[in-house]
């Protein structure tokens, strides 16, 4: 599951990895083989990073953040069917949500437009907690909203610049749930 979202459209766009080509598992291309996304299977990490920090947010867990992919990882090894479909659903369902209000520059930083994991797990994460976020009526308000928190120092930090401790996450995502509940005035 998590190489197959991986792998989805909206993600690799975002991500600047290859588009999936059929037969890629057998003979990857070259392009695919250099991104170094793809060829450190950073890729499906992200994906990983979504549930299993969204998991420790909500059931307030602790540990590093390493521990914390560990024990989802084992945690979710017998998920049957309709659960992982339950999580492609709603994996793919918030990026597309966020892609439709950030386009292009989805989950990356104004000052040189690279990409940012704390930024992708925060959104990420806040959206999927509230899905009832009309963030498509006010998308230039969360923009707006974004790019102010972005320039702020405290803000700034508070979205990308802690470490990955899970208290770090908790402050992150409370952040992104303020930016991307932001109104259209």
């Amino acid at each position: 599951m998590l190489i197959g979202l991986a792998r989805s459209r909206p993600f690799t766009e975002i991500w600047g990895i290859p588009p999936y080509v059929v037969g890629e598992e057998l003979e990857p291309s070259d392009a695919l083989l250099r991104n170094a996304i793809f060829a450190s299977l950073a890729d499906a990490e992200l994906v990983l990073r979504f549930f299993a920090l969204r998991d420790a947010v909500e059931k307030n867990k602790s540990g590093s953040l390493r521990t914390i992919l560990d024990r989802f990882m084992e945690s979710q090894s017998s998920v049957g069917e309709s659960g992982v479909e339950a999580m492609q659903t709603q994996f793919t369902q918030v990026l597309t949500r966020l892609r439709s209000v950030f386009g292009e520059v989805t989950f990356r930083l104004k000052d040189r437009g690279r990409l940012s994991r704390p930024l992708y797990d925060a959104l990420m994460i806040a959206l999927s907690q509230d899905p009832t976020i009309d963030v498509e009526s006010n998308a230039v308000s969360i923009r707006q909203a974004l790019d102010q928190a972005l320039g702020d120092e405290d803000a700034y930090e508070i979205l990308v610049g802690r470490g990955n401790t899970i208290a770090a996450v908790h402050e992150r995502v409370a952040l992104a749930k303020t930016i991307l509940t932001t109104e259209t005035r």
